[in-house]
């Protein structure tokens, strides 16, 4: 699948020390992590992030009939799984991602697609591997140590994006002739992907100042607006917002976290409207989609030219594929056209993981897609204050990203969405454990991220009894 024109490489004498420099200091922060766990996490993500910057040597054959990409990523799956521990996280991670895996068998089966569906297979073996191995790592190297190491390692992109701007290496993105300064990457999803994964794992970051978060966070959006991928732009804005909300709490006290909860989103408010104007010519189409949202269930032969214009005509191409899945026969309408069966039908990708999906995996495929989905939110949610309102932001962007283009389909969307869900099982983990331990009467551990839900202890005034004698104070 190629979902765009590639992108100019940079130039071997400024791609070359900078690989070299990166290598040397993600084998630096893995030698520290004190687990095999950490230690792939960073690894795995270090080779992606190095490969996607040399397309070039990455979509060449590796001589084992596989690419190199496709080689590297088989390798991180069978090491993963043999660093990734038994614990009871198999049980809750697991169950939705093996059905929607026997469902893309079936239709493999059904449909005699079986290669391509061994190949989807390995994407969300990808997955969960890295999802298990970063709530591995997180419970082995402390969250907090552990992201700060995965940020450094994420922060290549911007490195070489900066690189990109002072040579001048540019891709034009847009029919417009709009600009992409994405480092040298082979598209702006992908590149966009690693830097929202940044976003997520410096806003997950609590041990680091509120000013570098935000710092952080600033260079990431910039970078996402530099690399011009609307749909990025779009995913990043909840997970910011969560950010501004949840650093606005880390220092007040609770009882007053209502005031600034308030303070904070008419903040918000008020600066939206100005960003979004700032941004109106790139997303004057989507309007569109939002008056007329059954535009994609459209007959495509009916479509005006205002309406194949939609998204940079995605909406057109969703029409597209879900007329032929509504014409299919009753079988292919559950289970679906097969792995990849888009490629004999069009020659676009969906840009959108649910009609993608129903189209190739049918309303099984969908069904437990949502499901995945959904259990994943769960978890999120009941992880608690105030780590869960950061996930749940960071799943509803995903979701979004979802919507205009297929982060399933790129291992750097199921890094972001490994690193999502692999932080999210550790901190269900450890409120779990809590429950546990509270319930044998043990002393319970402090939470994660927990300290915004707690007041600060009183000071006690110098030379009182409390002062004095603080051993009798209860």
């Amino acid at each position: 699948m190629n979902p765009g024109g590639a992108s100019p490489s940079l130039p071997s004498y400024a791609l070359g020390p900078s690989l070299l420099i990166y290598t040397v200091l993600v084998l630096f922060l893995a030698y520290r992590c004190r687990s095999a766990s950490g230690a792939f996490v960073l690894i795995a993500v270090a080779i992606r992030l190095g490969m996607s910057a040399a397309p070039f040597i990455s979509f060449a054959s590796s001589g084992v009939g596989l690419s190199w990409n496709a080689l590297m990523s088989c390798i991180v799956i069978g090491t993963g799984t043999l660093v990734v521990r038994r614990s009871a996280m198999l049980s809750y991670a697991l169950p939705p991602i093996v059905a929607l895996v026997c469902v893309i068998a079936i239709s493999g089966l059904v449909n005699d697609r079986i290669p391509e569906s061994i190949e989807t297979i390995l994407k969300y073996g990808y997955f969960a591997v890295l999802a298990l191995t970063v709530h591995d790592a997180c419970k082995s190297e402390g969250p907090d140590t552990f992201l700060g190491k995965l940020l450094l390692v994420l922060l290549l992109p911007i490195v070489l994006q900066l690189e990109s701007i002072g040579l001048g290496v540019v891709k034009a993105s847009e029919g417009d002739g709009s600009a992409s300064y994405i480092g040298g990457y082979n598209h702006e999803a992908s590149f966009s992907l690693l830097l929202i994964a940044a976003l997520l794992a410096v806003s997950l970051n609590q041990r680091i100042s509120i000013k570098l978060q935000f710092l952080v966070a600033t260079v990431c959006a910039l970078g996402v607006i530099l690399a011009n991928y609307r749909t990025a732009m779009g995913a990043m804005v909840p997970m910011i917002i969560s950010l501004l909300v949840v650093n606005g709490m880390r220092k007040v006290v609770k009882s007053q976290q209502i005031l600034a909860i308030g303070t904070v989103s008419l903040a918000i408010l008020c600066v939206l409207p100005i960003v979004l104007s700032l941004f109106a010519e790139r997303f004057e189409t989507l309007t569109i989609l939002l008056q007329n949202p059954g535009l994609p269930f459209k007959d495509p032969g009916a479509f005006t030219y205002e309406e194949r214009q939609v998204m940079s005509g995605r909406a057109m191409i969703w029409a597209e594929y879900l007329e032929v899945w509504r014409e299919a026969p009753s079988l292919q309408k559950f289970v679906g056209f097969g792995a990849d069966a888009w490629e004999d039908y069009f020659s676009l990708y969906a840009h959108n993981t649910l009609v993608s999906t129903v189209f190739e995996f049918g309303i099984a495929g969908l069904s437990l897609m949502v499901l995945l989905w959904a259990w994943m939110i769960t978890i999120a949610w009941r992880c608690g204050p105030p780590v869960n309102l950061i996930l749940i932001a960071s799943h509803f962007g995903f979701i979004l990203l979802n919507m205009a283009t297929m982060p399933f389909w790129m291992i750097e969307g199921l890094v972001f969405y490994g690193l999502l869900c692999g932080v999210g099982l550790y901190a269900f983990d450890s409120v779990r454990r809590s429950k546990t331990r509270a319930g044998a009467s043990l002393p319970p551990q402090p939470s994660w991220l927990s300290g915004w839900t707690q007041s600060p202890p009183e000071r006690v005034k110098p030379g009182t009894a409390a002062e004095r004698y603080p051993q009798d104070i209860k």
